[in-house]
């Protein structure tokens, strides 16, 4: 996967994770990433939620994960990360 550089980049990559989850009816990793992801607080107390919740879902759900969602799921952390963490 390349880098998540944008907020909307970011957006895309965690919906299509949460549309793949939906369809499939996978309710553990579906429960940590969609109430961060509809949270609609995009200050730095939002990111940092967002960014709790994936880095939670990676933790707890790992073994439920393929190689690219695993992949997805950690691009997506670095980003939040950044935001969070930023200089």
């Amino acid at each position: 996967m390349a880098p998540i550089r944008t907020i909307e980049e970011f957006y895309a990559a965690a919906g299509q994770l949460i549309d793949a989850w939906c369809e499939e009816r996978r309710l553990g990793p579906l429960s940590m990433l969609l109430p961060a992801y509809l949270d609609p607080n995009n200050l730095t107390d939002g990111w940092h939620g967002k960014y709790a919740a994936l880095k939670n879902l990676r933790a707890f759900c790992r073994d439920g994960l393929s190689d690219a969602e695993l992949e997805t799921v950690n691009e997506l952390i670095r980003f939040a990360e950044r935001i969070v963490y930023r200089d």
